[in-house]
């Protein structure tokens, strides 16, 4: 034991040394936490889309056409789609269009209140009041902005038609409140933790274990260690102790920094979540073993490490909801570890994404684990250059 704790420490102090090693162990998982959760990070947030819209007004809106007004103030501002900027001349405003700056222009055209007026009056639908829109087709925030303000268009429609009637109603709508135990508001950044945490697992079990395997074997190493007491068993639980040391002290910076500077959700300390990572960093192990044993050259270990870590990443919804994957996508996604791993992470924190039950969470990856540790005992002695 003394043998095997001596070396641990010589690999673990040699990996410390390394920035490579330091870098994609410990600092890399918090900046790509801080990169994600600042960009999507308020996917959880109530605040809308906002377009802007130049509006131009050729007339002060009197009588029935404040209601232009007032259901252009009722969608602009924090709750609303809009914000309006006002443009003195059409010209202006059609140049700010195209320049970007603004999603869609309207203009109000003098004689609009009058023509509402006389419209109420006479009772008919003969006379109208034009509101012109200008967009830029193929632009999809442009277009999606005219969509929006037709449809205000349509509410100003209703609401002159209740002042001609006040009893006017076209739809009656009944609210009915639904209460549950427990509501959960999603949080990204929730969302987002064992995703991150699941990919320092995988920097560690997929990309480090296996290649400093493989370059041990290549380069001689290997022997040359076993020259000495310690033997080939005590070499790769050495080896393991470090990768895990490595792995733990990444999960706990990026543990200080999540709690510390973001709203996470405070589960992540319960001991049925630590217990669902070490879960993952178990059954994930054998799998850069048997990466080692099936592969000949440290070379081929990066090439072949680097497309099963995106895969599993990125397939696995680490980082994003997976559920609307194409068929061919899914056979792959129900297949990999990860998917099973991360979303037992999340159902701890109260996140459910997909209907496999729990006994499928923890049975696919101890399949997987078996499976690879038995690969890798059958070549055990090759992969430790022990022939």
């Amino acid at each position: 034991m003394k043998r095997i704790l001596t070396l641990w420490k010589a690999f673990l102090r040699s990996d410390l040394r390394e920035f490579e090693s330091f870098f994609w162990s410990l600092l890399f998982p918090i900046i790509l936490f801080f990169i994600l959760s600042s960009i999507f990070g308020n996917l959880d947030s109530e605040a809308g889309i906002n377009f802007k819209i130049g509006v131009v007004r050729e007339e002060k809106l009197t009588g029935l056409g404040v209601i232009i007004d007032e259901v252009l103030k009722s969608t602009s501002g924090e709750e609303g789609p809009f914000v309006i900027r006002e443009f003195p001349t059409i010209e202006e405003a059609k140049d700010a269009l195209k320049k970007g700056s603004i999603e869609l222009v309207m203009r109000i055209p003098k004689g609009t209140s009058s023509k509402l007026a006389a419209a109420t009056l006479l009772k008919t639908s003969v006379i109208k009041s034009e509101l012109e829109m200008f967009y830029i087709p193929g632009n999809q925030s442009s277009e999606i902005a005219a969509d929006i303000m037709s449809s205000v268009f349509n509410q100003v429609d209703l609401e002159i038609a209740k002042r001609k009637n006040p009893n006017y109603s076209s739809v009656e709508i009944v609210k009915n409140s639904l209460t549950t135990e427990k509501t959960e508001e999603f949080s990204y950044v929730t969302f987002l933790f064992p995703g991150v945490l699941l990919m320092t697992v995988l920097i560690v079990t997929l990309m480090d274990s296996p290649y400093t395997l493989t370059f041990s074997r290549d380069s001689g190493l290997n022997r040359k260690l076993y020259s000495t007491p310690i033997s080939p068993l005590q070499y790769l639980i050495a080896n393991i102790l470090k990768a895990v040391s490595m792995n733990i002290l990444g999960v706990v910076l990026l543990y200080i920094v999540a709690l510390s500077f973001y709203p996470v959700d405070n589960k992540i300390l319960s001991l049925k979540f630590i217990g669902a990572f070490f879960f993952s960093l178990v059954t994930m192990l054998p799998f850069g073993l048997m990466i080692a044993s099936l592969v000949k050259k440290a070379s081929a270990v990066v090439a072949i490490s680097q497309i099963l870590f995106q895969t599993m990443m990125f397939l696995g919804g680490l980082y994003f909801p997976i559920t609307n994957a194409p068929p061919a996508m899914k056979v792959i996604i129900h297949t990999i570890p990860t998917t099973y791993l991360v979303e037992l992470m999340r159902r701890v924190l109260g996140y459910k994404f997909s209907d496999m039950s729990n006994y499928m969470l923890l049975l696919v990856p101890i399949l997987w684990a078996t499976g690879a540790t038995i690969i890798f005992s059958f070549n055990f002695k090759k992969v430790m250059a022990y022939e």
